[in-house]
């Protein structure tokens, strides 16, 4: 939990977002599988994340790699999954990630996708040469493509 932090400037950009779009959060945690984290800790940061960031939805896989399962990202399961629920047009959607995993799933899925380069000068969704439609430094730049 105190490895858990939103950038300042988040709340305001995800209000801003949502006047277009729904928020909707898909994100891979396989440390709970791999014991690195308790389900208790999670839903901690879940509900701080509620409490801070006005989100429509939250999904999240649990499964480590070796446990093949559908909604583990590359594998564009949760996004299924929220747009049969929130009865989303892909095509007119926007996956915003910034890891391989999260690219390839929103491409798999039919999304358009914002890879968000923040972690160091070495961008990762190049790397396995997933492709991108828009590339930002941060949830703000990206924002701007919308």
């Amino acid at each position: 939990m105190e490895q858990f932090k939103i950038f300042p400037y988040i709340p305001q950009v995800i209000s801003q977002i949502r006047k277009d779009y729904l928020v909707i959060v898909i994100t891979n945690q396989p440390d709970i599988a791999r014991g690195k984290m308790s389900e208790r800790e999670l839903k901690k940061m879940n509900r701080n994340l509620y409490e801070l960031v006005e989100i429509d939805d939250l999904y999240i896989c649990m499964h480590d790699d070796v446990d093949n399962c559908e909604c583990r990202k590359p594998k564009p399961g949760m996004i299924d999954e929220a747009a049969s629920k929130w009865n989303i047009n892909l095509q007119e959607s926007i996956l915003i990630g910034d890891s391989w995993r999260d690219i390839l799933a929103g491409k798999r899925a039919g999304l358009k996708t914002c890879y968000i380069n923040h972690w160091s000068s070495v961008d990762r969704a190049i790397d396995k040469d997933v492709g991108y439609d828009f590339k930002a430094n941060n949830l703000l730049e990206a924002s701007e493509y919308l």
